[in-house]
């Protein structure tokens, strides 16, 4: 139905390789895809590119580590007074749920 939609298949080339026996049925390989020299210049930049955005990438990775090593750091600082302040606002919600409850 769909098959003029389809791409069609790139004919493989093969390649005859003398018989590992004397006498034998010689066998046929995939030949080696050669490149051309667009090609091959495609590829490079490619690995160039993906090299620049793979530095960037650990780069803002670090960044993001630092600032959060950085957050953690002050959170630990100031840890007593954050845990107090979670522990005194404990009893309220409890209160509330009772008073919900009761109603």
């Amino acid at each position: 139905l769909h098959s003029h939609f389809r791409k069609p298949k790139k004919e493989e080339e093969y390649v005859q390789i003398a018989p590992e026996v004397p006498g034998g049925e010689p066998r046929y390989v995939k030949a080696p895809k050669v490149l051309s020299e667009y090609d091959k210049c495609k590829l490079e930049c490619k690995r160039k590119r993906d090299e620049a955005n793979r530095k960037e990438n650990i780069a803002a990775l670090r960044e993001q580590l630092a600032a959060l090593e950085a957050e953690e750091a002050a959170t630990q600082k100031s840890g007593g007074a954050a845990e107090k302040v979670a522990n005194d606002a404990e009893p309220i919600c409890e209160e509330n749920h009772r008073n919900s409850v009761n109603t």
